[in-house]
């Protein structure tokens, strides 16, 4: 017997109508957990017939599903309404390119009712490839792996609970957190988003800002989910701009520390390091292979774009208006299912 009221599934979505199709169809195929669940899909003013696709889906009945639409542009405006219209006290993100394991929503269920004293969980993130790996790219482990713009999460096949600032955080396409993770911290910051108008990471920011206050997050292997690698993912230009926009906005994440010596707002320690990127890569163009040369050039792509955040963000900026508070009155939210 599930200890948990509701949980709530929350898939911010924008012009990816026959992705999005796959995920649903997936989800429908799941094992809904023993408890009930809802679905909230927002449309992110979408130009495709994503809501004619959602329709098809109420329509159906097969899906606890309620659509949303979003004006507001950005992964953090649609998540954090799909976060306020919902009522679950364990709420679950992933996207709308994935594929849901049958057991997603049951293991994560389980993950929950065991462990109450975590305040959120983290599931694999699997890459599949619909094309051949290219001989730059590497996925040894999984950051690298995402600040090459290519979604992968997988720390083995163990669970285990991350300790605060240890390992890498959870990230949107396969995270849950209980509601009190919001009621403490604020929502998504709205002043990060997809490139190239804003910056990645809404979703790990999140993650990052939970951990950063001591808080403990549960690995949940089981409860996976896989994700197609767009073949238009893997060009050395997209990669590269992707890990500049990655350094930007992880500028952003922290407080700028007292007493560090800077240069028109960049801390010194930047440059220095930049010069052994440099150094680096230039070595390795002679001895590296291939994947080690590129994630070398990646390093430099990040660590200019932490420079220029850091030279165009004033030392007295401060995130609080972008990070909204989850209202406190519960939403009526129709057509929960209970476990089958």
């Amino acid at each position: 017997m599930s200890t948990l009221p509701v949980i709530s599934v929350v898939v911010a979505t924008y012009n990816r109508s026959e992705k999005l199709r796959r995920m649903l169809e997936s989800l429908r195929a799941a094992i809904s957990p023993t408890c009930p669940w809802e679905l909230c899909v927002v449309n992110n003013r979408s130009r495709d017939d994503t809501g004619s696709v959602l329709q098809e889906f109420v329509r159906s009945g097969s899906l606890p599903l309620r659509p949303l639409f979003e004006a507001r542009q950005g992964q953090a405006f649609a998540c954090n309404a799909g976060i306020q219209a919902t009522r679950g006290s364990l709420v679950a993100f992933t996207d709308d390119d994935l594929l849901i394991d049958p057991h997603w929503l049951v293991n994560l269920e389980r993950a929950a009712n065991r462990q109450p004293d975590l305040i959120g969980f983290a599931g694999r993130v699997i890459a599949t490839w619909e094309s051949p790996r290219p001989r730059w790219f590497t996925k040894e482990e999984p950051l690298r792996a995402c600040r090459l713009g290519v979604l992968a999460y997988d720390l083995g096949e163990e669970p285990f609970v991350l300790q605060p600032g240890i390992g890498p955080a959870p990230v949107g396409a396969n995270m849950a957190y209980r509601r009190m993770a919001f009621e403490r911290y604020g929502l998504l910051r709205e002043d990060m988003g997809p490139p190239p108008r804003l910056f990645p990471g809404a979703d790990t920011e999140f993650s990052y800002r939970v951990r950063k206050h001591g808080e403990r997050i549960g690995y949940v292997p089981d409860a996976s989910v896989r994700h197609p690698v767009d073949p238009r993912r893997l060009r050395r230009r997209y990669a590269l701009r992707w890990a500049y926009q990655i350094g930007r906005g992880r500028v952003r994440w922290h407080h700028r520390a007292e007493g560090v010596r800077e240069v028109r707002g960049v801390p010194l320690y930047l440059f220095r390091l930049l010069a052994g990127d440099l150094a680096s890569l230039a070595v390795g163009m002679l001895t590296a292979r291939a994947p080690d040369r590129f994630s070398r050039l990646t390093e430099i792509a990040m660590r200019l774009g932490s420079i220029r955040e850091h030279h165009g963000t004033a030392r007295s900026f401060d995130p609080t208006p972008f990070i909204p508070r989850l209202e406190t009155s519960t939403p009526v939210t129709p057509g929960v299912m209970v476990g089958r």
